[in-house]
């Protein structure tokens, strides 16, 4: 057990990555689809969108996200204002957002964003 420990701390050191993160994950390459797909799409469906990103509420923030072309055709972000308190997004500026899809009890669907990618301010 000992020199299975002092090989893996070994091959940590040689390659610079733990053990662990090697390949726990599986990676996918989702395709960006469009909000009304997205709408479609059942609960914990991963997903990449594009779109711009306005702000709903006067006292509490609730996100939307929209294409410029269709307004009617728009989806609710959950966003961590923490992870991305230093980035700044503007009405105008196209975003690429993958997250999951979140279904509530009474049947909306928000996305929950993981990574917030801003295209083109």
């Amino acid at each position: 057990m000992r020199t299975l420990s002092l090989l893996a701390i070994l091959l940590t050191l040689i390659l610079g990555t733990p053990i662990s993160s090697i390949s726990s994950e599986k990676k996918t390459d989702t395709p960006v689809i469009s909000i009304s797909e997205a709408l479609k799409s059942p609960d914990g469906t991963p997903v990449i969108l594009r779109g711009h990103i306005s702000v709903v509420g006067k006292w509490l923030k609730d996100y939307i996200l929209h294409n410029s072309g269709d307004k009617n055709n728009k989806i609710a972000v959950n966003i961590d204002e923490q992870m991305y308190k230093t980035v700044i997004v503007t009405p105008r500026a196209t975003v690429l957002i993958r997250g999951n899809v979140n279904r509530s009890m009474f049947g909306k669907r928000t996305i929950d964003v993981k990574q917030l990618e801003i295209i083109n301010k």
